[in-house]
């Protein structure tokens, strides 16, 4: 059974600051105010739709094909519309409303662990008689800087040695991790690198191609970051003057 050495949240989670005064004495005097009334309501209503006409026309979205709807959330009521019948590519704006519901459901101080696990049964002198599983949880920018800071911390727990291998583990979602299989697609609306549970500086490889020396006709160095021996790089760039 795998035993839990260490987890680590890795993405930054959203704070909230406060800003206090000097002194209670600096504070302004909090008076109520009215409840408002029905006129109040017509009038947030006409600037609500002042401005939203105000910015469906302006010029920079002349070209633009624009679907709104504003409607009251308890009753329904259409406030403002303007071709939110016509039908359109939601594209990214989806993202509000898995942005909401995650931000909903697990709240603003939520990380994404990436957790370190090992099959050995008993950990001695620092040697680790098995395997390391780095496992991931879906945190979208994992990097090799926190790779780095990861083996840190199971440095300072005292391992020195792994008997057997270092594993990633991405399984946290389901296998499929193309973005034209799950989203339904027709063809690659935008090239993607693969969906994971585990990702590494967002599945992305940076291929660095500089020059071998001064002389022309010197074939190109190229390498990769991070490096990998999963990647055969084939140069065929040589200097010229």
């Amino acid at each position: 059974m795998k035993q839990f050495l260490i987890a680590l949240a890795l993405i930054s989670c959203i704070s909230t600051y406060s800003i206090a005064s000097e002194s209670a004495k600096e504070m302004p005097r909090l008076t109520a105010s009215a409840a408002p009334t029905a006129k109040d309501s017509i009038a947030a209503l006409t600037r609500l739709k002042s401005s939203l006409t105000s910015a469906l026309n302006d010029r920079i979205l002349r070209r633009a094909e624009i679907g709104v709807c504003v409607a009251d959330a308890t009753t329904g009521k259409v406030m403002f519309e303007r071709n939110s019948e016509k039908a359109l590519t939601p594209a990214s704006t989806t993202k509000l409303f898995s942005t909401f519901t995650a931000y909903h459901i697990l709240g603003p101080h939520f990380t994404v662990p990436t957790s370190v696990w090992t099959d050995s049964p008993t950990i001695l002198d620092g040697v680790v008689d098995g395997n390391l599983y780095i496992a991931g949880s879906g945190d979208p920018l994992f990097s090799t800087d926190d790779a780095e800071f990861l083996m840190q911390q199971i440095v300072a727990l005292g391992i020195k040695r792994v008997k057997g291998g270092i594993y990633a583990d991405g399984t946290f979602f389901d296998g499929v991790t193309d973005r034209k299989t799950y989203a339904g697609d027709r063809d690659h609306v935008q090239k993607l690198p693969p969906i994971s549970g585990l990702t590494l500086n967002r599945n992305r490889i940076k291929v660095h191609i500089t020059a071998n020396g001064k002389r022309v006709g010197q074939t190109a160095v190229a390498y990769t970051s991070p490096a990998s021996d999963a990647i055969h790089v084939v140069v065929c760039i040589v200097s010229s003057s």
